[in-house]
């Protein structure tokens, strides 16, 4: 556009100069045309032929004049056309550009607020690994205290297994040694009341062979009689002392071993009681039945 303009400036020049010299224009003109015609009027006057030529010339000059002012109008209307086309090409290229530029900044806006999503992501993994990592740790810390449990437990059922044999076996043994004590008591209590029988038929002779005697050797017998039988109820009372202790040893293990005992142990000794034996033979005979359901 500069360049059609520069020229087109120059060609207005040049005519501006050229139309400023007619005279000049059109003797050179006139001398490159029509030199023959200049040889064949020799008579015409000067003044006519050259007012003539001076309309000729000024006629065609407007002519060119007219035909550069078109082709100027013209020129400058593409060039103007042109201008305006390049300008709405640029303001398209300016407004894609704008549109650009701001594509541009969304994109890196975009770009920023997805790396810091992307370190927080990378944060939140890292945070959960950690996480996961101590999860594990700890799910194997749990089962190596489930497995030591386990191995706790299976150890106290082999202990408890153990001890209640050891209990069941000292049980039966206490009960054996029960039994014994209580068949020695019955032992002794018989003869204790077979010698009670045997001393008091002796004293009966004694009296009555010895009432002759004086008083204090009767006084002395009676004293040895009486002294006598009172043997029966300290022996007995030993007796029934130990029993006691051992019913009582009996009682304090019953509750570790209550699934053993039966219930109708009070039953036989009442009804042992109620038929009129002994004691002994009652718990004797309840030892025994628990001894056959163990």
């Amino acid at each position: 556009f500069c360049e059609a303009s520069c020229e087109s400036g120059k060609r207005g020049r040049a005519l501006e100069v050229e139309a400023e010299r007619p005279v000049s224009y059109v003797a050179n003109y006139v001398s490159a045309e029509s030199p023959g015609k200049q040889v064949s009027k020799p008579g015409l006057s000067a003044t006519d032929s050259k007012a003539s030529f001076e309309a000729h010339v000024r006629e065609k000059f407007n002519r060119m004049v007219e035909a550069v002012d078109k082709t100027i109008e013209k020129r400058i209307d593409k060039l103007t056309k042109e201008l305006a086309q390049k300008t709405a090409e640029l303001l398209e290229v300016r407004a894609a550009f704008v549109q650009l530029s701001q594509k541009k900044q969304e994109v890196q806006r975009r770009e920023r607020a997805l790396s810091k999503q992307v370190d927080v992501a990378v944060e939140m993994i890292a945070a959960l690994k950690q996480r996961l990592t101590e999860s594990e740790e700890e799910l194997h810390r749990k089962e190596e205290e489930v497995v030591t449990f386990n191995h706790f437990l299976e150890e106290a059922a082999e202990k408890e297994v153990r001890g209640k044999a050891r209990l069941q076996h000292f049980i039966e043994n206490l009960l054996q040694r029960v039994d014994l004590a209580e068949r020695q008591l019955e032992y002794y209590q018989n003869r204790q009341m077979v010698c009670s029988h045997t001393d008091i038929s002796e004293h009966v002779f004694t009296d009555i062979s010895l009432n002759k005697k004086p008083r204090c050797l009767s006084r002395g017998s009676q004293h040895t009689s009486y002294n006598i039988p009172d043997a029966k109820p300290h022996s007995c009372q030993k007796g029934r002392i130990f029993f006691k202790k051992a019913k009582d040893e009996k009682n304090s293990l019953q509750p570790v071993k209550c699934f053993y005992e039966p219930v109708d142990c009070s039953r036989e000794i009442w009804r042992a009681q109620k038929k009129g034996e002994p004691v002994c033979s009652a718990r004797k005979s309840s030892a025994k039945s628990k001894m056959g359901k163990k």
